[in-house]
């Protein structure tokens, strides 16, 4: 006897399956997440030199900022503070900078650190000029203008003494004799990856940026400027990092560099030892200060002689 089995009745088909194209799966290994750096709290003048000095790795310093320069961050918080009758006229020298492209715009294949590069220029412009056109946005400009003004790396404090008297000496740097620069631009404004010779004092005091930063032994794998080139500290990478593969073609060398990465915010600091590579670039419309000095002579020393490490 045969039985015969009935298919048993169903209300709906089950779809089959769409073939589909096999996706093709990167061979590459991923670009690892940045690492944090190491937050200290409130260090004091005599903390700072005996713990973040000597440190070889960055470190975030947060609430250490005396209350005169908490006051200024106050005072400078819309930026029309910075605009007085003597600021007014004083030539500064501005970096016009393309679709947040730095001074190595052109990644080292045109001319570069001579005033101009492709997507980038220095110019020297009035201070209010430079304010009201970047910072107050008082000039108006039609919508797909791309051009960002950018106050790098110039000692602002010294051009305009009345300005120097809203930041007066640090505690923590009376042991040295620092440079100090000021720089103030609006969001997306870049200085590109690069080292500096001394050490390096980083304070935000308004608005927001991100650091990203790698240590020395990284310098094979970041592209450099070949030695005999004006730009011979800075990468040619044309942004702070690479963050999709899409900008990490041919740049796959920095694929694999351990690196760190912080966002600061007002009154903030990061501490960058001497020799690691940084690129900073503008979150919002920000104002910060820089102090670079060498750490191993100090006021009073007979010159020559190395202390602190």
């Amino acid at each position: 006897m045969v039985i015969r089995l009935q298919p048993r009745a169903c209300s709906r088909q089950r779809a089959l399956p769409i073939p589909t194209t096999p996706r093709r799966l990167s061979t590459s290994a991923p670009i690892p997440a940045a690492l944090p750096i190491q937050a200290i709290r409130a260090p004091t003048p005599a903390t700072f030199l005996s713990d973040v000095i000597i440190s070889p790795v960055p470190l975030h310093l947060t609430d250490f900022l005396p209350l005169e320069w908490l006051d200024t961050i106050k005072r400078w918080r819309n930026f029309t503070a910075l605009r007085t009758p003597e600021s007014d006229g004083v030539l500064i020298p501005v970096e016009l900078q393309k679709g947040g492209r730095g001074y190595n715009a052109d990644g080292g294949r045109g001319v570069v650190g001579d005033g101009e590069a492709e997507g980038w220029r220095r110019v020297d412009m009035p201070f209010g000029l430079f304010l009201d056109t970047f910072m107050l946005d008082r000039i108006p400009s039609s919508p797909d203008f791309n051009i960002r003004g950018y106050l790098a790396q110039h000692d602002l404090l010294s051009s305009i003494p009345t300005l120097s008297t809203h930041l007066p000496p640090l505690p923590h740097l009376a042991p040295f004799r620092p440079q100090t620069n000021l720089w103030l631009g609006p969001a997306h404004t870049l200085t590109p990856l690069h080292r500096d010779p001394l050490p390096n004092l980083f304070i935000q005091l308004l608005g927001r940026k991100r650091l990203t930063l790698a240590p020395p032994s990284a310098a094979p794998k970041l592209y450099l400027h070949p030695q005999n080139s004006v730009l011979r500290n800075t990468s040619r990478f044309p942004g702070d990092w690479p963050r999709s593969e899409e900008e990490l073609r041919g740049w796959e060398e920095m694929r694999g560099v351990r690196r760190w990465e912080v966002e600061v915010g007002e009154g903030e600091a990061v501490w960058v030892p001497r020799g690691v590579w940084h690129a900073v670039r503008s979150l919002e419309k920000s104002a910060s200060v820089n102090f670079w000095f060498d750490e191993r002579h100090r006021v009073g020393e007979e010159e020559g002689t190395e202390v602190g490490g």
